[in-house]
């Protein structure tokens, strides 16, 4: 499973509870169909390692009893009342992102005033991606107490960030994985999945990186409130 960041952009009389609440995992929203017996064979058969050797009639049960008791009718078709829109199971204002914002005033902060938070690239965020992208992507000797570790190939940092300045900048800069705005719509640059590993392809997530603070911060309402929440799903 796992956790990302999501920007909540609120006004002041507006709860961040009240925002994020359309997309619990766990609200149960009206039926709907999900696949027809067909599609739900081909379906089985894509992400079931032994699903090519599988009858129509064992992929199509599988796939009958993970939608769960009376979700399918005479004709095969799979029903589901699972919210479509879940992108979170639980959720906590900071978690393992508190003090993520940068105030202009000095010191950190959860919640605060869009006006009141310095965006500016933070230097020692910099100069630390700069250290990782030489050390675990060109492989240079690490300095004494240096020990970076990532759970990613070297590959992907390349295909990701193309070169280390472009790494260290999106590093260094100020974004989210997600962004709720007042009006209650979610935005976000792919769907988060197992591993902390996004949907997002490299120019996705170029794209969200670096029309972030324009497209979200420079456009807002300046007294608007931006809250970081630890989303876990």
């Amino acid at each position: 499973m796992s956790h990302y960041t999501v920007a909540v952009i609120h006004k002041k009389e507006q709860e961040v509870a009240d925002l994020l609440a359309p997309y619990d995992e766990n609200l149960k929203v009206d039926r709907y169909h999900m696949y027809t017996r067909q599609e739900a064979v081909e379906e089985a058969r894509r992400i079931l390692r032994d699903g090519e050797s599988m009858t129509d009639d064992e992929c199509w049960q599988f796939m009958a009893d993970d939608a769960g008791e009376g979700m399918t009718d005479e004709e095969g078709n799979i029903y589901s009342d699972y919210n479509p829109n879940s992108y979170w199971d639980w959720w906590q204002e900071g978690g393992r992102w508190t003090g993520m914002l940068k105030l202009k005033n000095g010191g950190t902060a959860d919640s605060a005033t869009i006006g009141a938070i310095d965006f500016s690239p933070g230097e020692e965020k910099y100069r630390h991606a700069l250290r990782f992208w030489d050390v675990v992507v060109d492989h240079k000797e690490p300095e004494d107490g240096e020990d970076y570790f990532t759970i990613y190939k070297e590959e992907y940092f390349w295909d990701f960030y193309g070169d280390r300045e472009t790494y260290a900048r999106h590093q260094a800069g100020f974004s989210t994985y997600a962004v709720i705005t007042p009006d209650g719509e979610w935005h976000a640059k792919g769907r988060m999945g197992w591993f902390a590993s996004g949907s997002e392809t490299p120019e996705e997530a170029k794209e969200w990186e670096d029309g972030y603070l324009e497209r979200f911060i420079k456009s807002a309402d300046q007294s608007d409130i931006l809250t970081i929440v630890d989303c876990h799903i």
